[in-house]
């Protein structure tokens, strides 16, 4: 009898772990006025197969808002990466920060995105033209603590992320 009970404790276990990890979603308003950022070392964002979104969920203090650069980057290991702004009318602002220059730069383009949560889906638009298309594969959470405080306070925060990772449609 034990060895039953066993049985179906572990095959309860799975069920509970593998249908957790399919009932992530992710839906347009997820994407509706938010900024991402994109780990770009050596213009991966534009060249790579597999790329990571990540979002800050939600700023805690309004020193941590104020920091969020640095946040980025800490998270980001200190790496050029490229923000993208995604606004509620479709638009998007792309900017790619240099790190080691302390430079960024932009395209003078239209940027415009989409979403569509039934294939999940994100694609940009320039001019009009689909530039890239991504599949989303995984949505995780992560955290990162913020130790960005005046004149060395000692203040932490914990800041949850939004970790999506994409491959790259044709």
């Amino acid at each position: 009898m034990e060895y039953i009970i066993k049985k179906f404790i572990l095959i309860f276990l799975l069920f509970a772990i593998v249908g957790k990890g399919n009932s992530q979603q992710i839906n347009k308003k997820d994407f509706n006025d938010t900024d991402w950022f994109v780990n770009n070392e050596n213009d991966n964002f534009y060249k790579s197969d597999t790329i990571t979104m990540v979002k800050i969920i939600k700023y805690n203090t309004y020193q941590d808002e104020l920091n969020s650069l640095y946040i980025k980057l800490k998270y980001n290991n200190h790496k050029d990466l490229t923000q993208i702004t995604l606004k509620k009318n479709g638009l998007a602002e792309i900017v790619n920060l240099h790190v080691q220059s302390w430079t960024d730069s932009r395209f003078n383009f239209k940027w415009e995105w989409k979403f569509s949560p039934k294939k999940n889906d994100f694609s940009l638009y320039n001019k009009h033209e689909l530039y890239s298309k991504f599949r989303i594969f995984s949505i995780e959470k992560d955290t990162i603590i913020s130790d960005y405080g005046y004149s060395g306070n000692g203040t932490k925060s914990k800041l949850d992320l939004l970790v999506l990772k994409m491959k790259r449609q044709n």
